[in-house]
């Protein structure tokens, strides 16, 4: 069985032949894909499109490579019969985007450092070169971003048997969540928002569907408000989308009769991690490296006024940085607050603990108003 990806150049084991013995695809397969690149607003749409040609049309017959031999059925058999294993919808995908005089590789991921001994070839994915960007594309499940996060780790290798490192293409800068407005309490139902997601937090498949509930989805998991209606849209790129949306509902909970409180807004990703736990999730493993930005001015009436407001917070570390600033002046409250992950592994108990602790300080407590 050609386990080897090392050896893929000679007779006995030639994955890359496997994968290059056929160099035309059945006319219905070109004719959807054709429909699917003239249909698409970017490229990013048509990988999606594609994706989810193979993905979906196809059912996965779930049998590991090694297990039949890495025998793959001619592409005209796979799709008369509907149904695929993994390796063959990887050999389809690759084959459409070929056609398609795309720069086309395949990769093999193992977490296993000695090549000589991968079996089962654990994860694998199609790499696009386009327009200086990079692609990875999964023939079996649907991505929301064209990345492998989670295996970017791990030992990767072409068809020629090369290693090849796709770390450095991802930055702390790709993930970012920025979420600015203000917020007037007279008037809960008629602010402005704006939001900005990039790669890992901008869901594309879902925004294409339905952009006003993936943003009502983030504000509600943030700061507590929704969004009520689409103000404008610039999608700079389908790994970067901006919006202004106009918001409904308000923060500031009811604390006895005559309090309102602020809690510190929700951090995505750190949500669901309860500081006690640390110890025993160590090493934590994020996505990927992620900055998350807010920047929300409070209009109070002139009913109400400042009883408490939290202190400045600023903490840097190798794990990250947490800064939370916010200042009171004629009836305004301005919050500003940055948390940066620079690391997707995170070995360092006692760092993130102390970027955690600062985030969740004085029992979430940020703003404390009262009627006069």
């Amino acid at each position: 069985l050609p386990y080897l990806i090392a050896k893929v150049k000679n007779k006995e084991n030639n994955l890359y032949e496997l994968f290059n013995n056929e160099t035309t695809l059945p006319s219905v397969v070109m004719k959807k894909i054709d429909e699917f690149r003239k249909k698409s607003n970017n490229f990013y749409e048509f990988l999606l499109k594609s994706q989810e040609y193979v993905v979906s049309e196809l059912e996965t017959v779930k049998i590991n490579p090694e297990q039949d031999g890495f025998h793959l059925r001619p592409i005209e058999k796979i799709i008369k019969s509907n149904y695929a294993t993994q390796f063959e919808k990887l050999k389809l995908l690759y084959l459409i985007f070929k056609n398609k005089k795309l720069s086309t590789d395949i990769l093999f991921f193992t977490p296993l450092k000695n090549l000589k001994t991968i079996s089962p070839l654990d994860k694998f994915y199609i790499k696009i070169k386009h327009n200086k960007m990079s692609y990875f594309i999964n023939p079996v499940q649907f991505q929301n971003d064209f990345y492998p996060y989670e295996y970017d780790h791990w030992n990767i290798y072409n068809l020629n048997g090369k290693t090849i490192n796709i770390s450095n293409s991802i930055k702390n800068k790709n993930n970012t969540l920025i979420i600015t407005g203000k917020i007037d309490l007279s008037k809960k139902d008629k602010n402005i928002f704006n939001i900005t997601t990039k790669g890992f937090f901008n869901n594309y498949k879902r925004i294409l569907n339905n952009q006003l509930s993936f943003i009502s989805d983030i504000l509600k998991n943030t700061i507590k408000i929704k969004a009520s209606k689409i103000n404008k849209v610039f999608l700079k790129t389908p790994k970067e989308l901006s919006v202004s949306v106009i918001t409904k509902g308000c923060p500031f909970e009811k604390y006895y009769d005559k309090y309102l409180i602020l809690k510190t807004p929700n951090i995505p990703l750190l949500s669901s991690i309860n500081s006690n736990d640390l110890a025993s999730l160590i090493p934590v493993h994020f996505k990927s490296q992620f900055s998350v930005y807010y920047n929300i001015e409070f209009i109070i009436p002139k009913n109400l006024e400042s009883d408490y407001i939290a202190k400045k917070i600023e903490i840097k570390n190798s794990t990250g940085k947490f800064t939370r600033i916010l200042f009171y002046k004629d009836n305004k409250f301005i919050l500003k607050i940055k948390f940066s992950i620079y690391k997707k592994i995170i070995h360092n108990k006692n760092e993130l603990k102390e970027l955690f602790n600062a985030w969740k300080s004085n029992e979430n407590l940020l703003i404390l108003i009262k009627h006069k």
